[in-house]
C-alpha cells in the first residue's frame, strides 16, 4: 500500500484497485467469476510509446493482478518521439487507460489501437479501423475536443463510425473532459476557455462519462459518499465536463429526463478524484508509481464494466444508454446508481491576459444533471441489469 492510500494521508489521498473495486461493488462480480473473460476492450489513443506492456506488467505485479492478453496495433504506422512533450503526455494517458480498464475487467483482452497522431483525421481513422475490424466489445476513448472545433469532415467520419459500432453491437464510451462546463477555444495557442461540451462524448451514440470526487474508507474501500469533481477553486479549471450540445439534438433516450432539446452530457459518472495510482515507466527517469486524476480514469473503468456485462450476457451490449436511462428512472434506481447531488462544474481560469475568468456550470441535483449524469454505478446490481436488458 502506498502512503497516499493510508488513512494517515490526509488531503493527499489516492485509491488503488482494491479500494475502487470495493467502493463500486465490483468485487462481488469478480468473486463470481465475472471478470471480463472472453471479451475485449479496445482503447483508442495516439502515438506509439514503447513501454505500455512493461508498465502494465509492473502495475500488475505490485497489485497482484494477472497479466492480460494485450495486443497493440498501429494501422497507420507507429510514431514515437520521446522528446515530444505532447507524445509523452499520451504515453501517460495510455497507461491510465490500459491499467485501469484491466483493474475492472482483469481477464478481458485489451487491444490498444494507436493512431499515427492526435490530429482529427488520424484519430477518426483509428476509430474507423477498430469498428470495421470488429476488434472488441467496447471502445474506450479518453480524449475529446470542443465539438465546435473539430472539422466537420472528421466529426462526420467519427459519427459514422459510432453508427456502425451501434449496428455491430459495439459499445462506445468517451470522457466529458476536465475543464468543467468549458472547453478550450479552437486557437491552439490560447489558454482561453468558453462554455461548451466535448466531442466525441456529445455524440448520442456514445456513453458520456463525467467525474466525481469519491469518499471511501481508505482502509476497506467501503463507499461513503460522492460529490461533483471540481478542483477549480484555485483557478486551475479542473472539474468534470458537462453541459448541452450545440451540434446534436436530444436523443430519444433522454426524453423526459433532459429538459432542453439538446444532447445533455454526461450520461453517467465515476471517480475522478482523489487520485488513483498508475505505473509510468516512460518518463525518462527509470519509471515509478504516480497518482493521477480526471475523467480519463473514469472512461476505461466504465469500459471495463461493459466488458463484465458482455461476459455475463454472452454477447456484446451495444448502445447501453437507453437501458441506463430506463434504469435510472425506475423504482430500482437507488440500488443501481449513486445519485450525486452535491457540487457543480463551474470553473475559474486565468486567461491569456492574466485575468481570472469564470465559466458558470451546472449544479448536481436529484436525478440526471449536466455535472454527473444519472450518477455513478453500483456495479454488483447494474452490470447484471445491463447484461439482461441492453440492446444488442
Amino acid at each position: 500500500m502506498f502512503d497516499c492510500q493510508k488513512p494517515s494521508a490526509g488531503v493527499e489521498t489516492c485509491y488503488g484497485p482494491d479500494q475502487i473495486r470495493t467502493a463500486y461493488k465490483i468485487q462481488p462480480l469478480l468473486d463470481r467469476g465475472i471478470t471480463g473473460a472472453g471479451r475485449t476492450i479496445v482503447i483508442v489513443a495516439a502515438f506509439a510509446p514503447p513501454g505500455v506492456a512493461a508498465d502494465l506488467h509492473r502495475f500488475d505485479s505490485v497489485f497482484h493482478l494477472p497479466d492480460p492478453h494485450l495486443q497493440i496495433v498501429a494501422p497507420q504506422g507507429a510514431v514515437w518521439d520521446p522528446s515530444d512533450v505532447n507524445q509523452r503526455s499520451w504515453a501517460d494517458e495510455i497507461d491510465i487507460d490500459v491499467q485501469w480498464s484491466h483493474v475492472v475487467a482483469p481477464h478481458a483482452k485489451i487491444v490498444l489501437v494507436e493512431a499515427r497522431s492526435d490530429s482529427d483525421p488520424d484519430i477518426a481513422a483509428a476509430v474507423s479501423y477498430a469498428v470495421q475490424q470488429r476488434l472488441g466489445d467496447v471502445i474506450s476513448q479518453s480524449f475529446g475536443v470542443d465539438e465546435r472545433c473539430m472539422s466537420p469532415q472528421a466529426r462526420a467520419s467519427l459519427s459514422a463510425s459510432y453508427r456502425a459500432a451501434q449496428a455491430a453491437g459495439i459499445t462506445v464510451v468517451a470522457s466529458t473532459g476536465d475543464q468543467g462546463a468549458a472547453q478550450f477555444v479552437c486557437d491552439v495557442t490560447s489558454n482561453d476557455l468558453r462554455k461548451g461540451v466535448s466531442f466525441p462524448a456529445s455524440d448520442p451514440r456514445v456513453l458520456a462519462v463525467g467525474g466525481t470526487q469519491l469518499h471511501a474508507n481508505l482502509s476497506s474501500g467501503a463507499y461513503r459518499s460522492e460529490i461533483t469533481w471540481n478542483d477549480g477553486g484555485d483557478a486551475s479549471a479542473s472539474a468534470t465536463g458537462g453541459g448541452y450540445s450545440t451540434v446534436f439534438g436530444r436523443p430519444d433516450y433522454q426524453d423526459g429526463t433532459v429538459a432542453r432539446h439538446a444532447r445533455g452530457v454526461p450520461d453517467v459518472a465515476y471517480s475522478s478524484a482523489p487520485k488513483g495510482v498508475i505505473y509510468w515507466g516512460q518518463d525518462g527517469a527509470g519509471g515509478g508509481f504516480y497518482a493521477f486524476y480526471g475523467t480519463s480514469a473514469a472512461v476505461p473503468q466504465w469500459s471495463g464494466l461493459v466488458a463484465l456485462g458482455a461476459q455475463l450476457a454472452r454477447h456484446r451490449l451495444g448502445l447501453v444508454n437507453p437501458t441506463i436511462y430506463r434504469a435510472a428512472g425506475s423504482t430500482r434506481s437507488a440500488e443501481l446508481f449513486h445519485d450525486v447531488r452535491v457540487g457543480n462544474n463551474t470553473v475559474h481560469y486565468v486567461d491569456d491576459c492574466g485575468a481570472v475568468k469564470t465559466v458558470r456550470g451546472y449544479r448536481a441535483r436529484t436525478g440526471w444533471d449536466a455535472a454527473t449524469g444519472v450518477g455513478s454505478p453500483i456495479a454488483g446490481a447494474l452490470v447484471p441489469l445491463l447484461a439482461a436488458a441492453t440492446e444488442r
